[in-house]
């Protein structure tokens, strides 16, 4: 699971805030506790308390008014990869998972419309979600100037249950996964959004 850290500087610190060395051994400390409980996790230890939580909201989402139109794809999806962000921590926080994902727009006609997909598996992982987001925007989007752009995570669930296939399950631990993503969760609420990331996210974005 290979998460990124914001651009370091020439001397090997975080420069997106992070200005000093106990910052940086902070993040680290999480990461390493992140890694001690999924080893006993996986040795069959478990020390969470189970937690019923239970939300009236049939969905989240998120949207933004832009100060002037815009008719950039590579703009709107870098509002949307920090939309995605927010909405898939707020999924984590209600212990949720969705099955739909919906892109919304207001253009400049002020006409709305949006395009949703239904996913395959439920998720409340950041990456997937923004996949999901990228393919409805190749989908949905008009090509029109954008005035107002957002994000509705809907049909939640508080189970995931995922068909794999074979290699999928060979490779794949959604625990684990639930781990790592709360961990940035921690990270970015103490350091700042999009402190660290999934490098697959960074790199396609």
């Amino acid at each position: 699971y290979a998460l990124s850290i914001a651009p370091a500087d020439s001397n090997g610190y975080l420069a997106n805030g992070i200005e000093n060395k106990e910052k940086v051994h902070a993040i680290l400390n999480e990461i390493k506790e992140t890694r001690d409980s999924i080893v006993k996790s996986l040795s069959g230890i478990d020390y969470n308390k189970i937690h019923k939580n239970e939300s009236k909201n049939p969905s989240i989402s998120v949207s933004e008014t832009l100060p002037k139109d815009i008719d950039d794809i590579t703009l709107l999806e870098d509002i949307l990869f920090r939309q995605s962000a927010e909405v898939a921590s707020q999924l984590r926080n209600r212990s949720k998972y969705c099955n739909t994902v919906a892109v919304i727009y207001k253009n400049s006609n002020f006409e709305s419309y949006s395009k949703q997909i239904k996913l395959n598996n439920p998720t409340n992982n950041t990456n997937e979600i923004f996949l999901q987001v990228k393919k409805i925007m190749k989908l949905g989007w008009r090509e029109d100037p954008i005035r107002l752009i957002g994000i509705r995570l809907a049909d939640l669930t508080d189970n995931v249950k995922k068909q794999l296939s074979l290699f999928e399950q060979n490779e794949a631990n959604p625990k684990i996964d639930d781990m790592f993503q709360k961990t940035m969760d921690e990270i970015n609420n103490k350091f700042g959004v999009n402190t660290i990331i999934p490098a697959s996210m960074k790199k396609k974005n």
